[in-house]
C-alpha cells in the first residue's frame, strides 16, 4: 500500500493540472485579465481580493486609492512587451499593474465617452476605437500618449470610413486594424440601438491611420446577443450560443459546438502555452468559478467551415460593370427556377406524434427539440411568446429556475434551427420568425414560418 501512494498523488496532479478546474466561488462583481510579466491569469474579485497563476492563488491587492478608480464592470486590459496596463472602462484612467497592486499612472479623469470600445495597441501605444458615451456613438480613434500621461484623438485622413458604433468586433493582424458589426443608433429611436448590418470588414492601415472597405461578410453569422471574444495569434474567437473562429489569413469562418455549453462572463488567451481561461455562471448554484484548459479542448465539434470575406470592393470596382449583366440572368434565372420548384416541407402526423421529410421519418431530433417542434407546429397559425416556450421546458425537471429553463429552451431552439436548416436547406429567418409583441415590446415571440411544417390527422 505505501508504495501506491506516490502513484496516488501523481494522478491527483497531473489530474488537476490537465482540466485545469477551480474550486474558488464568487459573485458577478469581478474581472479576468492576464498578466504580461509573470505569464498568467490575474482575477479580481469585489475589487478587493486578487487570484493569480494557474493555481488561482489568494493575494491581497496593494493598497492603492488609484484602484477605486477603474470602472469595475469593463476595464480594458493591454499587454505591451512585459508591462500590463488597464483602462477605465469609457476611457480616462490608466493603471500599471505590478507586484499585486495598481498603480496610476494618467493625468486624465473619467471621460466616460467610449464605452464598449474596439482596444488595440500599435508600436507600444493603447489605442481605442469607437465606443459610446455622452448619448454619441463614436467612430474615433483615440491613443493614450505615455509621455504627457493624456488621451489624444487620431488624426484620420480623409475618406471613408466606419459608421459610429459600439461593442463592434474587431482584430489587429501585423499592420492593420480590422473592424465589423456592433451597434449603432436607431435614427427612428434615440435611446435604442440597433445592428450595424451592413456585412462590411474595414481595414484601418495603423502606420497610415487611413480606412478603407476590405470586403463584405455575411452578417446573418451573428445575432444582437453581446458576444465574448478573444484573439489568438492569428485568429478571432467569438463566442454566445457557439464559437465561432474567424481566420483572416486562411478566409475562413468555422462554427464549434461546445463540448459544455457554459455562460461565461470574461475570457483571456496564454500565447505561450495555447489556453484558454475564463470565468462562468454555474446555473445550479448561481455562483461563478474559474477554468483553465487548453484551446483545443475549448472547441466543441466543427459544425460549418465556410469563407469569410466574400467579396473585395477592390474588384468589385473593376468587375461591376461586367457582373451586372451576368447577375441579373442569374436573378432571374433563380426566381424561374424557384417558381418550379417544389415547396419542400415537414409532415406531422399528429396521431403518431412523428415527422416525416420525402416519405422518410426524422429520427435525430432529441427529446427537447421534438417537443419544441410539436409545439410550434401544434401552434403554427398563431405566435406564441417565449414565456409559453419556457412553460413547456419547465413542467418536468428538477431544476426549475428561470435560467436553466432559458438555458434548455435556447438549446433546443438552436438544435432544432441546425437540424431543420440542413434538411430544408433554409435559412434560419425562413424557418422561424421571431418579432416583438405589439402591446408590449419587452416581450419576444416565436412563429413558425409558412411552408415548414404541414398537419396530416
Amino acid at each position: 500500500m505505501p508504495r501506491l501512494l506516490p502513484c496516488f498523488f501523481f494522478y491527483a496532479f497531473i489530474h488537476c493540472s490537465l482540466f485545469g478546474q477551480s474550486s474558488l466561488e464568487f459573485g458577478k462583481d469581478h474581472f479576468l485579465f492576464f498578466d504580461a510579466r509573470n505569464n498568467e491569469p490575474v482575477l479580481v474579485v469585489n475589487d478587493s481580493i486578487l487570484y493569480s497563476g494557474y493555481g488561482f492563488e489568494k493575494q491581497q491587492i496593494a493598497n492603492n486609492p488609484g484602484f477605486k478608480i477603474l470602472d469595475f464592470q469593463h476595464p480594458y486590459s493591454f499587454q505591451i512587451q512585459k508591462q500590463t496596463y488597464l483602462v477605465a472602462d469609457g476611457c480616462g484612467p490608466v493603471l500599471e499593474f505590478r507586484n499585486n497592486g495598481f498603480y496610476r499612472i494618467d493625468n486624465s479623469f473619467p471621460q466616460r465617452n467610449q464605452y464598449f470600445a474596439s482596444p488595440f495597441t500599435f508600436n507600444g501605444e493603447i489605442h481605442l476605437f469607437g465606443g459610446y458615451g455622452l448619448f454619441t456613438h463614436k467612430n474615433l480613434v483615440t491613443k493614450y500618449n505615455f509621455k504627457t500621461a493624456e488621451w489624444t484623438q487620431s488624426q484620420i485622413p480623409p475618406g471613408e470610413k466606419p459608421t459610429e458604433r459600439f461593442r463592434a468586433f474587431s482584430f489587429t493582424w501585423g499592420d492593420n486594424l480590422y473592424v465589423f458589426g456592433g451597434f449603432t443608433k436607431n435614427p427612428e429611436k434615440v435611446q435604442e440601438h440597433i445592428k450595424v448590418g451592413d456585412g462590411t470588414v474595414w481595414k484601418l492601415h495603423l502606420p497610415t491611420m487611413k480606412w478603407e472597405k476590405y470586403g463584405k461578410y455575411d452578417a446573418s453569422h451573428f445575432g444582437i446577443e453581446p458576444y465574448k471574444s478573444f484573439q489568438t495569434e492569428n485568429k478571432l474567437y467569438l463566442i454566445y450560443e457557439k464559437i465561432y473562429e474567424v481566420d483572416f489569413e486562411e478566409n475562413t469562418i468555422k462554427t464549434f459546438a461546445f463540448k459544455e455549453w457554459k455562460g461565461i462572463n470574461d475570457i483571456v488567451y496564454d500565447t505561450v502555452q495555447k489556453k484558454v481561461v475564463y470565468t462562468y455562471l454555474m446555473t445550479n448554484k448561481g455562483s461563478y468559478t474559474i477554468m483553465a484548459e487548453p484551446l483545443k479542448d475549448f472547441l466543441g465539434k466543427l459544425e460549418t467551415e465556410e469563407s469569410f470575406v466574400k467579396s473585395n470592393y477592390s474588384w468589385a470596382i473593376y468587375l461591376v460593370g461586367a457582373l451586372m449583366i451576368v447577375l441579373l440572368m442569374m436573378v432571374m434565372g433563380k426566381y424561374i427556377q424557384s417558381l418550379n420548384k417544389k415547396k419542400k416541407e415537414l409532415i406531422f402526423d399528429s396521431k403518431r406524434n412523428t415527422f416525416h421529410f420525402n416519405k422518410k421519418p426524422i429520427v435525430n431530433l432529441n427529446e427537447n427539440t421534438h417537443d419544441l417542434l410539436v409545439f410550434l407546429s401544434l401552434n403554427k397559425e398563431r405566435w406564441v411568446s417565449l414565456n409559453e416556450i419556457n412553460d413547456l421546458f419547465g413542467a418536468n425537471e428538477k431544476n426549475n429556475n428561470h435560467i436553466a429553463i432559458n438555458k434548455r429552451r435556447e438549446t433546443a431552439q438552436s438544435d432544432l434551427l441546425f437540424k431543420l436548416g440542413n434538411l430544408l436547406n433554409k435559412p434560419n429567418d425562413e424557418i422561424l420568425l421571431e418579432r416583438k409583441n405589439p402591446k408590449d415590446m419587452r416581450l419576444k415571440e416565436l412563429k413558425l414560418a409558412p411552408n415548414v411544417v404541414r398537419i396530416t390527422l
